[in-house]
C-alpha cells in the first residue's frame, strides 16, 4: 500500500518533471550568456537530459523507457532546430543533440543502478524505491554536481 506522502509525492513527479522539461527549453532558446567552453557546454547538456531522463522514468514509471527516450532526444532535436533560427542568436549542433542522448544514457544507467542492484540491502532498496528519494537526490546532488563538473571542466581546459 502507497503512504499519503508517498501518492503525494508521485502526483507531483509529472509538475516536477515538466517543469525541468520547459526550463531545459527556456535555457537552450534563451539569450546566452557569455561565450562556454565547447566541453562544458557539451557536459550541461547531458547533464540536463540526465536529469530529464530520471525525472520523467520517475514520473512515468509505466511508461515505455525506449519511448521515453525517444521522445527526449526528439525534444533535444527540436531544441536545436529552434536555436538554428537567426532571430534566436544561437548555435545549433549535431553535437548537442549526441549530448543529449549520452545523458539519456547516464540517466538510463543511473535508473539501472538503483532499481536493479541486487547487493543492496532491503532497507536501502526499500529507500531509493521511494519516490521522495529521487527527488531529493535530485535537488540536492543535481546542483552540486553541475557546479563540481563545471569547475572541474573550466580548469582542464584553460
Amino acid at each position: 500500500m502507497v503512504s499519503s506522502d508517498e501518492s503525494h509525492v508521485e502526483r507531483k513527479s509529472p509538475i516536477a518533471f515538466w517543469a525541468a522539461l520547459v526550463l531545459a527549453f527556456a535555457i537552450a532558446v534563451g539569450p546566452s550568456g557569455p561565450a562556454e567552453k565547447v566541453v562544458w557546454d557539451k557536459a550541461q547538456h547531458a547533464l540536463a537530459f540526465c536529469v530529464l531522463t530520471i525525472l520523467g522514468s520517475h514520473a512515468y514509471r509505466k511508461a515505455s523507457f525506449p519511448l521515453m527516450a525517444l521522445l527526449l532526444t526528439g525534444f533535444g532535436i527540436v531544441i536545436e532546430c529552434v536555436q538554428a533560427i537567426p532571430k534566436i542568436h544561437r548555435d545549433s549542433s549535431l553535437l548537442d543533440v549526441v549530448a543529449d542522448v549520452a545523458g539519456i544514457v547516464l540517466g538510463a544507467a543511473i535508473i539501472a543502478i538503483f532499481r536493479n542492484r541486487l547487493a543492496l540491502s532491503n532497507k536501502v532498496k526499500d529507500a531509493v524505491e521511494r519516490p521522495d528519494f529521487w527527488i531529493f537526490a535530485l535537488l540536492v546532488f543535481g546542483p552540486v554536481a553541475y557546479f563540481l563538473i563545471g569547475k572541474w571542466i573550466y580548469y582542464q581546459i584553460d
